[in-house]
Formats: structure tokens, sequence, C-alpha cells
């Protein structure tokens, strides 16, 4: 792992309390997660091993890095340019981070969408982000015939085999035809970034310090380890806030190779690989009556607790919790407390979270009332979009949830009876 006044490196605290009180952010006004997910490593490690019916594809940074660079200079070429919209609509793959990446270099903001998105979800998020150019593939294209509402695109890439005919762009044969020589755009942390959409709500922006405020919870639900040898691997698509900052560009960030795999059991493909540390949701845990050789060390889920089963499996077990606005900011650690299996966990250092009531106000432990994230805070949503130009929101406080928090400084949510008042 690369040690650089990026990484909190929270392993070299001797406690949670500690951490709480001496970790600070990093000072960085200009900041680019494609940058700095692909230019701080050795470029010969591996990045990710892509997992396809044919076999396997390995790609190594200096690839990632090289063929983001050619698609950031493809969509320059047809016009786009720096805070223009680019939707990707991909399974697990390379050519979904060679898209995201090649679009973040430019300066654009990536809408990310999952495949099984509905025709009217997908109709919303295109024009409510006026998305210039997607890239999807080709199972996905066809759903693109019957919207019409699509009068913001651009360009239709399609993540197609090299030599497959196809009516639009051909992703890979537009990247290989492209220049590589391109200049990274100068992009500041609250430059847009990603826009997440739920359905049939506003998109959500975040700028690129959304990966900086996601690595302190990265690294406690990962133990802390985050040595050369680990390998990471998720079944959960690529296309939410939660996978992709919790999982994939931090992997990246500390250099870490990534398993993409779009279909199969998640534990058969840890056992295969050699998986080491593993996203993983209870649904994905159903199938663990057969034995796997498995060399997992940690495991761990957003936004649920793992079954008891899990503890079968024998690695460091952990969750993390936060919001679609902010993803990564709770969290447990076996390493530093031992968080009740319902809570949230505690607020990741760097994290301001209270639980107030509701003039904004303090409140004492075990009482109800909101759980709320201070700003401002990296991981916090830049602002709601409706073509992604609205102001930010100025309040102090963002609520995330009724709860409470208890004497040790877990957090938890309200009953269900209780959540939606």
């Amino acid at each position: 792992m690369k040690t650089d006044d990026l990484a909190p490196r929270l392993g070299r605290f001797k406690s949670y309390a500690t951490a709480t009180r001496h970790f600070r952010w990093p000072v960085s006004d200009r900041f680019n997660i494609a940058e700095a997910v692909l230019r701080r490593h050795d470029d010969a490690r591996t990045a990710l091993i892509e997992v396809r019916p044919a076999g396997e594809n390995t790609y190594t940074f200096h690839a990632m890095d090289f063929f983001s660079d050619k698609f950031a200079g493809a969509l320059a070429a047809l016009g786009l340019k720096p805070e223009d919209a680019v939707a990707v609509m991909l399974p697990q793959c390379a050519a979904l981070a060679v898209a995201h990446l090649g679009a973040l270099k430019l300066g654009c903001a990536v809408a990310p969408l999952a495949e099984d998105l509905s025709a009217r979800d997908f109709e919303y998020a295109i024009s409510d982000s006026q998305t210039k150019a997607i890239v999807l593939s080709p199972r996905s294209r066809a759903r693109m015939d019957s919207i019409s509402n699509l009068k913001s695109l651009e360009a239709v890439f399609v993540a197609a085999e090299l030599d497959e005919y196809v009516t639009d762009r051909n992703f890979w044969r537009e990247v290989y035809a492209a220049s590589s020589d391109f200049a990274m755009a100068e992009t500041q942390i609250d430059t847009p970034a990603f826009i997440f959409y739920k359905a049939d709500k506003a998109g959500v922006v975040h700028g690129h310090s959304l990966l900086m405020g996601s690595l302190p919870a990265f690294e406690m639900v990962n133990n802390f380890d985050l040595s050369d040898d680990a390998i990471f691997h998720t079944p959960l698509k690529w296309s939410s806030a939660q996978s992709l900052f919790g999982f994939l560009y931090p992997a990246w960030f500390y250099g870490l190779p990534v398993v993409a795999c779009e279909s199969g059991n998640a534990l058969a493909v840890a056992e295969r690989y050699r998986v080491t540390n593993l996203m993983i949701s209870s649904a994905d845990l159903e199938d663990t009556e057969k034995r796997y050789d498995l060399r997992l060390r940690s495991i761990y889920s957003i936004n649920e607790a793992l079954p008891h089963r899990a503890k079968e499996i024998g690695a460091a077990i952990a969750s993390a919790h936060g919001a679609q606005e902010a993803p990564m900011i709770m969290a447990s650690c076996d390493r530093w407390f031992a968080a009740p299996a319902d809570s949230l966990g505690r607020a990741a250092p760097g994290h301001l979270i209270e639980v107030i009531d509701e003039s904004g106000r303090s409140l004492p432990p075990n009482k109800m009332g909101r759980v709320a994230l201070r700003r401002p805070d990296p991981s916090l949503f830049l602002r709601r979009c409706g073509n992604h130009v609205a102001a930010q929101d100025a309040d102090e406080w963002f609520p995330l949830a009724r709860g409470f928090e208890d004497e040790d400084g877990s957090f938890w949510l309200a009953p269900d009876d209780e959540r939606s008042s």
C-alpha cells in the first residue's frame, strides 16, 4: 500500500478514540478521482481481472490509464466538455471502468445506471442529467428504441466485441482509434464527478471529494488490511454509490486488484481467484453449505448486517452505513471495537455525526431524534440535480434517518414504526 498524505492510514492509530481526535482531511483544492486511482501506483501492478465466458482479461494500472486517456480523447473529439454528463450502463467489466475514468479525466460527470433500470427511470435519468454521451452493453442498447426523450444525446457507444458490428459507435473500436495524447482536466474537489439516481428522483451530484470521504470507512471495514497481496471482489452491480465508493475506487486508490465477474456464486469466485477482501450482501451468502477453500481475511456489507452464518467463513466481519448522499460514513471495525450486530456502527473518523432534534440541537445518548451529518463533509452530495445546476443545500446538518446514539457511540435506526415519523 502506497502511503501519502491522501490516504487516512487509520491503522497507525491505536484506538478509535485516538483516530477520531487526531485525524484530519488532507488539504487539497485540485483533485481528480481518475488520477488518484490510476497514477499513484506501479504501472505494472494488476488493477482488474475481468472474468468473461470465453476466458479472462487482465488489465494493469498502466492499461487502465492508457485506455481511459484514449476514451477521454474520443469524447473530446466529439465536442464534449467539462461538466457535460456521460451515462454508463454496463455490468462489471473493463469497459465500465474505462468509460468512468475517461469521462472523469475530461472533467465530465458520470451517471452510472443499473442495467435493470426501468425504461421510465432510464429516460428520466438521461433527461434530468442532460446526458451527452452514453456507454451501454449490446443487450441494453435495444431498450433505447422505446424511449423518445433522448434529445440531449450526441453519442452512443456500445461496448461490443472489437470486431462486432453495431449501428452506433463500437466502444472498443473508438477507444483503440483515439489518440492517447490527452491532458487531464484541472478539476477541483467540488467539480461534479458522479450523478447517482434512484427511481423517479432527481439525481444526487457528488464532487471528486467523494472518494476521499469514503476512505476512512473503507479502511475500517477492511480491518486496515490493505497489504499488497489483497484481492477484492463483490457480486454487487457497479452502478451504485455504495459499490463504486465502498469497493471499486477505494481498492484502486490503494493499488489493489479487483475481480470483475458479471455472474456466478460470489464464494466460488472468491475461491477461484484467491480473493482476500469481499464486499457482499446477505442474499449472496445463502449458499454456505458447500465448503469453499477460501483465503478471505475481510468480509463486509454496506447498509445491512450480514447474517450470523457469515462468521462461519472465518474472516473479519464488518459493515458500513450511509445514504445515497454520503455512502460510507459509519462503520464497524474488529481491530478497534466490537459494534453491536444490528447497529450502524460508529462515525468514521473525519465525519461528524450526531443525533439532533428538530431545531438542530444535539441530543444525549439513547434519545431518539435525527441522525445527521454535519457540513462541510467530503462525502456529502454537492447538490441535487435538475440538469445538475441546482444550488447546494445550506443547512448545517444533513439528516440521514431517525435513530439514536448509545453510550458507546454506536448509532441505531429507529424501529420501523418510528422511522417514517
